[in-house]
């Protein structure tokens, strides 16, 4: 900041005094003030790259962190027997007379025979569907 301030003063200051540039010429005192300002630009840069990139770096570490003790602990409670779709639940595509809604959810549980393949369900219907196909409580389901 002081160097670009005298860089914008120094001609003028180079016209009012000529004698004050001593043996330099206009144009390498010009370079001079710019090679300082270039120089002070990086010195103040630096800090702040530094200080950006740690913060990066440990806001990733903690984001590593906090997603494997996630998984660690959606592994552990997996219960391998439970298996979708059950026994007795197969695909069948839809036929002519079959409706079906833009949820790909709801469409997949029809499907598969948990919700009436006609696509005409209740409410209650879809809380026992979603529970059963889905393993989803009503809290989630509605």
């Amino acid at each position: 900041m002081k160097a670009s301030l005298l860089l914008l003063g120094l001609p003028a200051l180079g016209l009012a005094y000529p004698g004050m540039m001593g043996d330099m010429s206009r144009e390498e005192a010009l370079q001079m003030l710019r090679e300082k300002r270039d120089a002070e630009l990086v010195a103040e840069s630096q800090p702040e790259k530094r200080q950006i990139l740690s913060g990066l770096v440990g806001s990733v570490s903690q984001l590593v962190s906090d997603v494997s003790g996630l998984l660690g602990s959606v592994a552990s409670s997996v219960d391998p027997a439970n298996k979708r779709p059950e026994p007795g639940y197969t695909y069948k595509d839809p036929v002519s007379g079959d409706s079906r809604g833009p949820c790909p959810g709801l469409n997949l549980l029809a499907n598969y025979g948990y919700l009436p393949r006609n696509g005409h369900v209740t409410f209650s219907e879809v809380l026992d569907a979603t529970a059963r196909g889905f393993n989803m409580g009503a809290d989630l389901a509605t």
